[in-house]
């Protein structure tokens, strides 16, 4: 988790109208919570803290990602693995200047 730190944001940033959310099933709402508190994730960490089959998890993530809510990124160390982490759309104002100073600090 730590080469995809940078891609978590405070849950509290995430900013997703209630209503469009409430239309997708309900594991992929489940799904979007666990992204969004914990992420960025693996599909094994996911399906651990869902407690999804892997089928529903897969078809969950499917959804989120159509619906731009979650974006996939591969791993640099290990291309079989992909961390989940929710979409830089749904920020708020300034969410996502907050990640980036820490960042910016391992970089120098």
């Amino acid at each position: 988790m730590v080469e995809a730190q940078f891609l978590h944001f405070p849950a509290d940033a995430v900013q997703v109208d209630p209503v469009r959310l409430a239309r997708l099933p309900q594991s992929a709402q489940r799904t979007f919570g666990v992204v969004r508190e914990a992420g960025p994730l693996t599909s094994a960490e996911l399906l651990v803290r869902t407690g999804l089959p892997a089928r529903t998890l897969r078809y969950a993530v499917r959804r989120l990602k159509q619906e731009g809510l979650v974006d996939a990124r591969c791993s640099l160390r290990d291309c079989r693995t992909c961390y989940f982490f929710v979409s830089k759309r749904c920020l708020g104002l300034g969410a996502s200047e907050s990640p980036l100073p820490a960042v910016a600090e391992r970089l120098i």
